[in-house]
């Protein structure tokens, strides 16, 4: 689609890749999301995607025994802001203008949100994250207290899921 390039599509493989995803597949190889045309079938990037995984294949024995990079910083997105209400493209442009510029980071949601988070991911990006569910309030609050970051733009844990001040 117009959204997914071809070279947004290698580079996006080549990143899970290098952050230990062992399993890649194009959930969008049809269909269209919210943020934009994320389908591939009959595009230039489908075409990239046969090419790509040509080489990772080809590459099989360099990546033997390799271990995933670990992203000193996460980009937060609230299982409940995304799931309830809807993704927001100004985490799509983050990421990619912050890719751009060569960070390391990556998307993170409520399931790794934690203390034991602090020592591994010291810095979380928050943008827009006004609702959460009671766990991810839990999570964050065990987070900062083992010492982790946060820079929040926007909404910061306002309301719990139901809509109820935090």
């Amino acid at each position: 689609g117009r959204s997914f390039t071809p070279e947004m599509l290698r580079r996006l493989t080549y990143e899970c890749l290098g952050m230990g995803i062992s399993h890649i597949g194009y959930v969008q190889w049809e269909g269209d999301l919210a943020d934009g045309l994320w389908h591939i079938k009959g595009t230039p990037a489908e075409a990239e995607a046969a090419k790509v995984f040509a080489e990772i294949e080809r590459m099989r024995p360099v990546f033997a025994g390799m271990t995933r990079v670990q992203p000193q910083v996460g980009l937060y997105v609230s299982d409940a802001r995304w799931l309830l209400d809807r993704w927001d493209a100004a985490w799509t442009g983050f990421f990619q203008d912050a890719l751009q510029a060569g960070w390391h980071l990556t998307v993170m949601g409520d399931a790794l949100l934690d203390g034991s988070l602090a020592e591994r991911m010291p810095l979380l990006i928050s943008i827009n994250i006004g609702r959460v569910y009671d766990e991810a309030a839990k999570g964050m609050e065990a987070y900062l207290a083992a010492g982790g970051h946060v820079v929040a733009c926007g909404d910061f844990f306002d309301v719990d899921a139901a809509g109820r001040p935090l």
